[in-house]
């Protein structure tokens, strides 16, 4: 079912000079409609290999995720404006990950799907290369994202997308589907930074396991604090890695975050990188997650940090 979603049911408009004419108000104004609302946190499956590295062996492009025990799970922001264009992040904390950007189309009818398309960064896991032995791929994604309404009246959002990974040469090294639902129990959320730091002027612990020089993950311990209008960022990992940076409100309508980090004392890892992040709530005595990946457009990483003291020696 093809629906252009637009918020309360509000039309923007462009101011004309023009008094008035075909298409426009009585007031002389365009309407333009705003872009489709993609933005969201999406489970589901992949399919797809990659090659190993010489000594290993080839790998599904799935595996389990901190999102719900999903195959693969993937951030999508809320749709620029003027671009239409959202950007895309499959997240997996020990498979393929991704970084790029889509854009979905309206169909042409109503009985039409609307259709995406986009292009991103693919990462081959430690020990693990595309066939053209590189460790990053450029990939196109094709297909459809559909909106139904269940029997419960719901609205039903879904991604069916195949993608390919090409060569220098322009020859398919790597290719597979994308089924994804979207997962509105956690993406409609407000976000504040009060939720992971507490009140202003208040900070929070949180511990995971963080990327490595070695390889391995290591133990790593985060201090949020809450200044008011960011979550300011200080911690380090068991090696020696210092982190600083900033987490964001992107919507405080939905619990998607932007983050910034500065590694330093990495060796090759020291650098900037930037990404998304999410919260969730434990439950069943389980610990907070707070769920970030990150880039610096050579080295991405994702993982869970979890609320609570923690000391990193």
């Amino acid at each position: 079912m093809n629906r252009r979603l637009i918020l309360t049911q509000v039309v923007m408009y462009a101011a004309v000079l023009t008094a008035c004419g075909d298409g426009k108000n009585d007031d002389g104004r365009i309407p333009i409609e705003l872009p489709l609302q993609v933005g969201g946190i999406w489970n589901g499956s992949a399919t797809g290999t990659i090659d190993p590295s010489p000594g290993t062996t080839a790998i599904s492009a799935t595996a389990a995720t901190n999102l719900d025990d999903a195959d693969i799970s993937f951030f999508t922001t809320e749709a620029d404006i003027v671009s239409g264009i959202s950007q895309f992040r499959l997240v997996s904390d020990s498979a393929i990950q991704a970084v790029g950007e889509i854009l979905v189309t309206e169909g042409e009818t109503s009985q039409d799907d609307d259709t995406i398309e986009g292009s991103f960064t693919a990462y081959a896991p430690d020990g693990y290369v595309f066939s053209f032995d590189a460790k990053t791929a450029a990939c196109t994604l094709t297909g459809v994202f559909r909106e139904t309404i269940d029997q419960d009246l719901e609205e039903v959002k879904s991604i069916d997308a195949s993608y390919e990974c090409r060569d220098e040469d322009q020859l398919i090294t790597a290719s597979g589907r994308i089924l994804a639902d979207y997962n509105a129990m956690l993406y409609e959320q407000p976000s504040s930074i009060s939720r992971i730091a507490g009140d202003v002027g208040n900070s929070e612990n949180w511990c995971g396991l963080d990327f490595s020089t070695t390889n391995n993950n290591v133990e790593l311990a985060f201090d949020i604090f809450n200044d008011g209008t960011q979550g300011i960022v200080n911690g380090s990992n068991i090696e020696g890695c210092q982190y600083s940076g900033a987490i964001d409100i992107i919507d405080a309508a939905f619990n998607l975050y932007g983050i910034t980090l500065t590694a330093d004392a990495c060796e090759f890892l020291d650098g900037t990188y930037s990404g998304l992040a999410t919260y969730k709530a434990g439950a069943d005595g389980s610990p907070d997650e707070f769920i970030y990946q990150i880039d610096n457009g050579n080295t991405i990483t994702t993982q869970p940090v979890y609320r609570g003291a923690c000391v990193v020696n």
